[in-house]
């Protein structure tokens, strides 16, 4: 249920017959908002879990019994880790079939793969990334929110961020709550007068998933961590940068406006604003070659398979080809990340090119691989 790289494009470049002359950010907006109302399923209005006195009281007898070994490492960068990586405040759901389209009663189900979620080991983590994560700290103020990236880490494939959007009174701008962190991700209310994503130097956005914990927030702090994949097929190093689009109205007056008054919309102005994020170090890839051929690169946070080497070349292109990854490991364990339809153990998946990108919903360490296997093919790491 996440678009890939092709699906992506259509969306920002699709044509909705205005006259040339609106900003051709004005029509991605429209675009944007056009697709995200046709997809968008029934949600209850948001509530935020509160930890009952019984479950604080359990969280602390835990923290002192478990001392001894709570004691033994503590990370600078715990809460980024515990966040992207742990199961503190997530939990792993099972796999469910939902209606396809809640406003039709046509009896036709979509599947909602399960999710399974680890606890995090925080010294191995600062041992394979630690010195790779930049602490960002870079406020900004949009539409009477507070926009605060924290922590950011890259490996040139995909990238990983947290933040926070805070606003006094209750947070608008951003539609989320447990249903979205299953589906889509959390997504621009009608409410918001404003929208941002990360592109890179060339103005090419990331796909992203931004998961908001439920567990952590509070209806006037959002804490959001965001798992993203670079669009670009370059290998050329990545300049991140934050674009804000800020709009004279809010997006559910810009979309009844672009349905109804051609003249007022085309007098609609978009102020945009850009911010650079600091350029990290990449974090190492590995790549996985068979018979001189490329099969996959891979590091301690995403991975990139080549969808030529597991499928004909006309349907290299589809994300759908890839059907079943798994990581097996030297101590006999394994990693499933993601089993059609059944089980998505990913951060955020998409298709580029021929690529099957995604990032991971835990910390792999590559060293400890000892076989990949994609579909019916297993790979060997030597």
């Amino acid at each position: 249920m996440k678009y890939t790289e092709n699906e992506m494009k259509q969306i920002l470049e699709q044509e909705i017959e205005i006259p040339k002359k609106v900003d051709e950010r004005l029509q991605d907006t429209y675009s944007r908002i056009r697709t995200q109302n046709k997809t968008r399923t029934t949600h209850a209005k948001k509530s935020w879990r509160k930890i009952t006195a019984a479950a604080a009281v359990a969280a602390l007898t835990l923290t002192v019994t478990g001392g001894t070994a709570a004691a033994a490492y503590l990370s600078e960068h715990t809460d980024f880790f515990q966040g992207m990586f742990g199961n503190t405040t997530k939990s792993s759901q099972e796999h469910t079939q939902v209606l396809a389209d809640p406003d039709k009663d046509d009896g036709m189900m979509a599947d909602l793969p399960g999710k399974e979620y680890v606890p995090v080991d925080e010294e191995k983590a600062d041992a394979l990334i630690g010195g790779n994560v930049t602490e960002v700290n870079i406020t900004k103020e949009i539409g009477g929110h507070t926009l605060t990236i924290e922590n950011i880490v890259t490996d040139g494939n995909g990238m990983l961020m947290s933040m926070t959007l805070e606003k006094p009174g209750g947070v608008t701008a951003l539609y989320a709550d447990d249903e979205t962190n299953r589906t889509k991700g959390a997504y621009f209310s009608p409410e918001s007068n404003f929208s941002f994503f990360i592109e890179d130097q060339n103005g090419i956005p990331s796909g992203e998933f931004m998961y908001v914990d439920t567990e952590k927030s509070t209806p006037d702090k959002y804490y959001i961590y965001d798992y993203m994949i670079w669009g670009s097929t370059e290998s050329t190093p990545i300049q991140p940068r934050l674009h804000i689009y800020t709009y004279p109205v809010t997006l559910g007056e810009l979309q009844e406006i672009n349905e109804t008054d051609t003249e007022k919309r085309d007098q609609i102005e978009v102020t945009e604003d850009y911010v650079d994020l600091p350029q990290c170090e990449n974090v190492p890839m590995q790549s996985l070659n068979q018979d001189d051929t490329w099969i996959c690169s891979y590091s301690p946070i995403s991975m990139s398979i080549n969808m030529s080497a597991q499928a004909p070349e006309e349907e290299a292109q589809d994300p759908y080809c890839i059907k079943y990854i798994e990581l097996k490991y030297k101590d006999g364990t394994n990693y499933t990340i993601f089993k059609q339809d059944e089980l998505d153990n990913t951060g955020y998946i998409c298709g580029v090119d021929t690529e099957f990108r995604l990032t991971y919903n835990r910390i792999v360490n590559p060293d400890d691989i000892s076989q990949i296997i994609i579909n019916d093919n297993v790979y060997d790491i030597n």
